[in-house]
């Protein structure tokens, strides 16, 4: 995930590669400029989880060691499932969300896919997976049961282990 999410490929996070990931989202769909500066804000939000509360957001770098590290301490607190649900989970899904209609359309899904640098035929491959009711929308149950099931299986054949694309080095 954290080289998905890396577009600059510098080894750190920082709030370019949100801003590129947003970009990227709203060339794909060709949103008008307050669309964008909607999906532009909630990919500030999920950059906002990735610092401390007291960090520059315009400075700070998040290393692959300290993001491996704060989803590590994040999944061993106790409150994990009362809080990873309204930060995380709703958080990723409202980014996908782009019209916030509630559900995430195949479009929505492959944009977000894109902007995070991940090839749409994986976005259209877990698509399928997610939509579990087969109804063309993904809700935000279905989003959240594939998110969790990635978050903490360790069976290597688990059929969300692509949630956000396939691994890369």
């Amino acid at each position: 995930m954290f080289n998905r999410l890396d577009s600059t490929g510098d080894g750190c996070l920082t709030r370019e590669d949100y801003v590129k990931g947003a970009t990227r989202v709203a060339e794909y769909l060709g949103l008008n400029e307050k669309e964008s500066h909607r999906i532009l804000h909630q990919f500030l939000y999920l950059w906002g989880l990735h610092i401390d509360n007291d960090a520059d957001d315009q400075a700070a770098k998040v290393t692959e060691k300290e993001f491996m590290q704060n989803w590590t301490s994040v999944i061993n607190e106790s409150s994990f499932r009362q809080d990873l649900y309204p930060r995380s989970i709703s958080a990723d899904f409202r980014a996908m969300d782009i019209n916030g209609d509630g559900f995430i359309s195949k479009e929505e899904h492959a944009a977000f896919y894109y902007g995070i640098q991940i090839p749409i035929e994986d976005s259209m491959k877990l698509f399928g997976v997610l939509d579990s009711d087969k109804d063309g929308f993904i809700s935000i149950d279905e989003y959240a049961r594939g998110y969790l099931e990635f978050m903490l299986t360790e069976d290597p054949g688990n059929r969300f282990n692509d949630f956000f694309g396939p691994l890369v080095e």
